[in-house]
């Protein structure tokens, strides 16, 4: 990162949904290229499966994700300000969802769940904060990575109508340990994660 992008990630603060194989890299990736103010959250634990493809170690299994990553973070850079919270989006009242989003200067929704994310679009949007989502298609076959600028691009809910119809169930997170071991599925996410990180540290610039 050049010495203005780091400049400037000091003094942003970053909210990150999901601490799993995405979400677990990208805070990695954006406190080692300068950002010290970082709130995470994700309701479970580091399993066995998490350790091919996140930056977790084996001493971490069985911990929580958002504490286990702080250790992480810290061991980085020990001045990050950091905010691990052990709750799933939906256990957040609207007020406190309201509160948390207004006060970041970007929101990261790293997290396979469609409900969560159109929770966060929504609250982004209407805060006229920028977010990014970021994540792997079926056993890795593509990724994408998409961004909101609210009053310069179309809202997340709103390029991704026809993936938002009626729900048979959460979709697979490949952060929860939820997905088999798979050949070559963590390079593949570290490919999402650097386009997501040099996305995030563009929107970290807009004034």
């Amino acid at each position: 990162a050049s010495s203005t992008t780091s400049r400037t990630g000091r003094t942003k603060r970053v909210l990150i949904v999901g601490a799993g194989s995405g979400g677990s890299t990208t805070a990695e990736a954006l406190v080692r290229s300068g950002v010290e103010h970082l709130v995470a959250i994700d309701p479970e634990e580091v399993g066995p499966e998490n350790l091919s493809r996140s930056v977790y170690t084996a001493a971490d299994v069985s911990t929580l994700k958002v504490e286990a990553l702080g250790r992480r973070l810290h061991s980085i850079n020990p001045l990050v300000e950091y905010d691990g919270r052990p709750t799933a989006l939906d256990g957040l009242s609207n007020e406190e969802l309201a509160e948390l989003v207004e006060s970041v200067d970007l929101v990261i929704a790293a997290t396979d769940d469609p409900a969560a994310q159109r929770t966060l679009n929504h609250f982004s949007y209407t805060f006229g904060i920028p977010s990014i989502y970021a994540g792997m298609y079926a056993r890795g076959q593509a990724g994408e990575v998409m961004f909101v600028v609210p009053e310069i691009t179309r809202c997340y809910r709103c390029a991704t109508t026809t993936r938002h119809g009626v729900e048979s169930g959460r979709r697979t997170d490949y952060g929860t340990g939820r997905l088999m071991g798979e050949p070559a599925l963590g390079a593949d996410i570290l490919h999402v994660v650097t386009a997501s990180v040099k996305i995030a540290l563009g929107l970290l610039e807009i004034e």
